[in-house]
């Protein structure tokens, strides 16, 4: 029988796209797109409670085809998403909140509820490993080299924080926002000016660490790939001024990217390392569903091939 996997993700998501297609022509796997966005205004959700039965939960897919959660293998838990897409039309702010709290509630349960494959990655898990400060914690355990780092909302504590590390800063958001990219900056205490105020949310702060050596690491399972970025840019993803090559990292350090994985009971992960001049490889951070597939036109590189290898395998 076909493996059958859920792919979860919002709406027009090019990663799930590409991977069903792959899946379903070279690796025997049925594969289903689910859009959480887009559950709201439609009738696609259905959950049973049967104390004399299995619960059960129907959930159309993008194909409009109504599928049982509990007949799915595996759930690649790709996207979420709290926003109903159908709810920027409603006017009333409380109507809108309803809808999208408990569509949400009731995506999230009904899964949890009646699901009992395997998961790429956890609902929860996925959550506690996207954030930032979290993940710093595991990462340190797992004996990672990281910035300095100070979150704060306090003019003060950020300038006794700069006149401590005597470097560059580097801001970034804690985790951002859908509606713009934000990308991470390098500021130094010159840009701090007496007007400077930070006291609408809490911003994240770490020292510059000096080295044009940036790794983007790709943990599917067992099986490591990574790409040496090298560059001058602050944020490589602007995809500008940079060179590009598979790099292959040394033993100690995909050990501890292993020891990572297992220790967040993850089971995929998209890592970013930076090595300093001086030679250390440091933690930047982990997006448990990061992107990967943008890749392959810029090097000769099937990541589709190993990620359907992963997920299928």
């Amino acid at each position: 029988m076909k493996n059958r996997v859920g792919i979860f993700s919002i709406h027009d998501d090019f990663h799930a796209y590409i991977i069903s297609d792959a899946l379903k022509k070279g690796f025997n796997t049925k594969a289903y797109i689910f859009e959480v966005d887009q559950v709201a205004g439609d009738e696609g959700l259905s959950f049973y409670a049967d104390k004399n039965k299995y619960n059960n939960m129907y959930l159309t897919d993008n194909n409009k085809e109504a599928i049982n959660i509990r007949d799915l293998d595996k759930i690649w838990w790709r996207r979420r998403s709290k926003n109903q897409l159908i709810s920027s039309q409603i006017e009333n702010e409380s109507h809108k909140d309803f809808i999208n709290i408990e569509t949400f509630e009731a995506l999230m349960g009904g899964i949890t509820n009646v699901f009992e494959g395997e998961w790429i990655n956890g609902i929860h898990e996925t959550e506690t490993a996207t954030n930032k400060l979290i993940q710093m914690k595991t990462a340190e355990l797992c004996g990672f080299n990281l910035p300095k780092t100070i979150v704060t909302q306090s003019k003060t504590d950020l300038l006794n924080f700069v006149n401590e590390i005597n470097t560059s800063l580097i801001i970034k958001p804690m985790r951002g926002t859908r509606t713009t990219t934000l990308r991470a900056m390098k500021i130094d205490k010159s840009d701090l000016k007496d007007d400077l105020d930070i006291t609408m949310c809490p911003t994240m702060y770490q020292e510059y660490i000096e080295g044009t050596r940036h790794f983007r690491v790709h943990c599917f399972g067992n099986e490591i790939t990574t790409v040496l970025i090298e560059t001058e840019e602050v944020d490589w993803r602007i995809l500008r001024n940079c060179k590009f090559s598979i790099y292959k990292l040394p033993d100690d350090i995909e050990n501890k990217i292993f020891d990572f994985i297992k220790k967040m009971n993850l089971k995929m992960g998209v890592i970013d390392l930076k090595q300093s001049d001086d030679g250390e490889y440091y933690w930047f951070e982990i997006n448990p569903q990061g992107q990967f597939l943008f890749w392959e036109p810029l090097l000769e590189i099937n990541l589709t091939k190993k990620f359907c290898d992963f997920i299928a395998n």
